[in-house]
């Protein structure tokens, strides 16, 4: 059985977790998802709910001082029809 984590290494994952998705949400909206089953926009707002929800986490585990990542602005909600412009070659 896996070692429960201590709030600090949940913090810390958290606070990780947060920055790789601004950064998958960033490289989704100017590139695309490359998922054929969906449009760009409803990976973006995927991918924007998984920010709330790991902010809503961060706040609940560090209640007092919380790292910046639980205080920044959510990317905008897109369009589910949103799609990334094809880049030329």
């Amino acid at each position: 059985m896996p070692k429960k984590k201590s709030p600090e290494e949940q913090v810390q994952d958290l606070v990780r977790s947060i920055r790789r998705e601004f950064e998958d949400w960033k490289r989704i909206k100017k590139f695309g998802a490359k998922d054929p089953g969906y449009p760009d926009g409803v990976n973006l707002n995927l991918v924007r709910n998984h920010i709330l929800y790991d902010q809503e986490k961060l706040r609940e585990l560090c209640r007092r001082e919380c790292p910046k990542e639980a205080k920044l602005k959510a990317p905008r909600q897109v369009s589910s029809e949103y799609m990334a412009k094809k880049r030329k070659k």
